[in-house]
C-alpha cells in the first residue's frame, strides 16, 4: 500500500446530471455506515455523457495506479449501471425509479454540509425547494481510493452542489408555480358555486 503524498490533484468539477435523491441540507444517518451524512446521487445518461466523463475515469486510474499499482481483483467501481442496480431485496431498481433507465449513477456523500450554489456559481442557494430530484446539477468532488477488508475501489466525495437549471420533478413531485391554477373572476366563482351545489345538495 503506498501511502505517500498524491502527486495529483484530485479535486474535479463533473458534467452537469440529473440529480437524485438530494440530501444537502441536512445531515441523515446513513444505517449501513452507521454515520450521518449528506448525499447525492448523480444521472448521466449513457448515450451522450461518456465522453464528458472522461476526466473522472482518468483520475479513477490515477488513484488505482497509485495507490495499487494496477486494478485490484473485485475492484468496486463507483459509477453503477442504472439498467442492472439492484436493492437489498434483489429488486432492480429502474422498475422503482424509471429515471435510473439507460443512465450511469454515481453516489456521493460528505459528513459535512456541501455548499450549494445557483447556477452562476456566485450566489448560494438557501431555499430548500430550489434543489429536487429532477433537476440539473454538477458537483465538485474529491476522488480517493479506499481499502476496507477485502474491498478496495474508489469513490468521490461530496465537496459543492451547482444547480444548473430546472428539470421536471422525478415522482409525483410538481414546482410549487405549478401546483395551483391561477384564480380568475366571475367564472370560477359561478364554476365553484355549481360544484358546490353538487356537493351538498
Amino acid at each position: 500500500m503506498k501511502n505517500e503524498k498524491i502527486p495529483f490533484k484530485t479535486v474535479i468539477v463533473t458534467p452537469v446530471f440529473r440529480l437524485s435523491y438530494p440530501n444537502v441540507w441536512a445531515p441523515k444517518f446513513n444505517q449501513l455506515a452507521k454515520r450521518d451524512q449528506y448525499d447525492i446521487q448523480m444521472l448521466f445518461d449513457k448515450k451522450t455523457d461518456r465522453e464528458a466523463l472522461k476526466p473522472m475515469l482518468d483520475l479513477m486510474q490515477q488513484l488505482i495506479v497509485h495507490k495499487w499499482g494496477t486494478k485490484p481483483p473485485a475492484f468496486l467501481s463507483p459509477f453503477k449501471d442504472g439498467d442492472t442496480m439492484k436493492n437489498s431485496a434483489g429488486q432492480l431498481l429502474k422498475d422503482k425509479n424509471p429515471a435510473f433507465e439507460g443512465k450511469i449513477i454515481l453516489s456521493s456523500w460528505s459528513k459535512l454540509p456541501p455548499g450549494v450554489m445557483d447556477p452562476t456559481g456566485k450566489n448560494p442557494i438557501t431555499q430548500h425547494d430550489e434543489i429536487y430530484g429532477g433537476c440539473y446539477a454538477r458537483a465538485q468532488l474529491n476522488g480517493y481510493a479506499y481499502e476496507k477488508g477485502q474491498n478496495k475501489g474508489v469513490l468521490f466525495g461530496l465537496l459543492h452542489l451547482q444547480k444548473i437549471k430546472d428539470g421536471d420533478a422525478f415522482g409525483n413531485r410538481t414546482r410549487p408555480e405549478e401546483a395551483f391554477v391561477v384564480v380568475g373572476g366571475a367564472d370560477s366563482l359561478a364554476e365553484q358555486t355549481a360544484i358546490n351545489d353538487g356537493l351538498f345538495n
